[in-house]
């Protein structure tokens, strides 16, 4: 009767540790073929008690450390109170409207400008507008090649 006893708590207490690692490593539960019996099974007839067999062997499982997360660079929405390419700029719309005052379309792939005078002024979808050339010079863009003149060259 003891050796029994002694058997089922053997039993229950592998069941313990193989429930235990299988929540820490979060892995794939142990083969049934290498599982003891439950704590409620008694052993077969022709098997010996838990306690008799060889100890099982026990695998050691440590997770990997946290790789380490790359810092996330959000820009800040932009708002009408806050001009996303300096004093003179102003986002586009959402419906693409023109915002009042602004009448230079600006193209942030390209970095260039559009003026009302340039022949691509109105396929050009503004993705930024500007309320001056200056203004838009001034954020980095430009006027394309085909546009500018000597004047716009040539710094006095």
């Amino acid at each position: 009767m003891q050796a029994q006893a002694e058997a089922r708590n053997a039993a229950a207490q592998a069941q313990a540790d193989r429930e235990a690692r299988l929540t820490a490593s979060k892995s794939k539960p142990v083969p049934a073929a290498d599982e003891a019996p439950a704590a409620d099974e008694a052993p077969a007839a022709d098997e010996a008690p838990a306690a008799e067999k060889a100890p099982a062997v026990e695998e050691v499982v440590e997770e990997a450390p946290a790789a380490e997360e790359a810092p996330v660079v959000e820009r800040a929405p932009t708002s009408a109170a806050e001009p996303p390419y300096g004093e003179g700029s102003h986002a586009a719309l959402e419906n693409d409207e023109q915002p009042e005052g602004f009448s230079i379309k600006g193209n942030t792939d390209s970095m260039l400008y559009h003026n009302t005078d340039s022949p691509h002024y109105s396929r050009t979808k503004a993705e930024v507008w500007f309320a001056s050339e200056d203004a838009a010079e001034a954020a980095g863009f430009s006027k394309p090649a085909s546009q500018q003149t000597s004047d716009d060259t040539t710094e006095s």
